[in-house]
């Protein structure tokens, strides 16, 4: 079967099973979004010149499906939006909200084998990091990795592995767009503060807590080496650096774990393997949480 029997047959498909409502019905449109990119990424092959007519009609009505997708979508973030505006939709009520957004678990899941879905399009639409920054170019400094947001998956499991509650203060260690912070506040109640060196990063994320009238969540645009992390009782990395930095970083995390008690988190196996690995250890991990995300507790001296 050819590209275009292909493509006609998916847009029969999709007539009216798109037109499922709530999240049911913005998962597989998110599916069916992606299907049609693959599919429009053809179009820049040449067709025979007998097929060229089908063709043009066929990409603009896929295009025209597209657009009409994304707007129905659109409608759901916005109600989304609105109602974390107003409050009406906080902690554990919005907890269980998104997780009818998730996608099925995927097994083994590590840094290695990253992959977004549903929910990520749902919370990026929320928090604007849909949109592209005006100064992407930013340069990270040397040892810096360049900038991967967490999937909203992890953050809900973060939340949860990690007991965060409205006591906790909740801080980022390289926290690029925010999204991570400003999500965990949403979900738990805690205070967040994200911390970031790239002044691009920073800003969009501040704007974004404005937007949604949250007074508890701010970004501190700072070399994560020189911050003040005396205020933090839950700490979180995914790997924003390496080498020296990392290093440097977690024996500044050791030290305040050593004369206090606190928490840090990580996502995939190689910065909790780091962690354990330290000199200047301070930390235990917790046996009672599996998967890619490890929680540490501190043994004060």
């Amino acid at each position: 079967m050819s590209h275009l029997d292909d493509l006609q047959k998916l847009l029969s498909a999709m007539a009216h099973a798109t037109e499922l409502a709530d999240a049911a019905g913005f998962i597989q449109r998110c599916e069916a979004i992606d299907l049609l990119e693959l599919h429009l990424t053809e179009f820049s092959n040449a067709h025979p010149a007998d097929q060229t007519e089908r063709a043009s009609t066929l990409r603009d009505q896929a295009i025209a499906l597209w657009l009409r997708l994304e707007q129905m979508n659109a409608v759901v973030v916005q109600g989304l939006r609105q109602d974390i505006e107003t409050g009406r939709r906080l902690r554990g009520d919005l907890v269980s909200e998104l997780q009818r957004y998730c996608a099925e678990p995927i097994q083994y899941e590590t840094d290695g084998n990253l992959e977004y879905d549903s929910l990520d399009v749902l919370v990026a639409g929320i928090l604007g990091t849909d949109r592209l920054l005006d100064d992407d170019s930013a340069k990270p400094l040397p040892e810096m990795i360049p900038y991967q947001p967490t999937p909203a998956r992890i953050i809900l499991e973060i939340v949860k592995q990690a007991d965060l509650s409205p006591h906790d203060i909740f801080v980022d260690i390289g926290s690029g767009l925010g999204v991570v912070a400003t999500l965990v506040s949403l979900l738990s109640g805690a205070d967040s503060i994200g911390i970031e060196v790239q002044p691009s990063y920073c800003r969009r994320p501040s704007e974004c807590v404005r937007r949604l009238n949250l007074s508890n969540v701010r970004f501190v645009c700072q070399d994560a080496r020189h911050a003040d992390f005396s205020v933090g009782t839950v700490f979180y990395m995914y790997t924003p650096f390496k080498g020296a930095m990392l290093q440097q970083v977690l024996e500044r995390l050791h030290a305040e774990g050593r004369r206090r008690r606190i928490r840090l988190c990580t996502y995939g196996p190689i910065l909790s393997d780091a962690v354990q690995q330290s000199q200047l250890r301070a930390f235990e991990r917790s046996q009672l949480v599996k998967g890619p995300i490890a929680v540490f507790h501190s043994n004060p001296t």
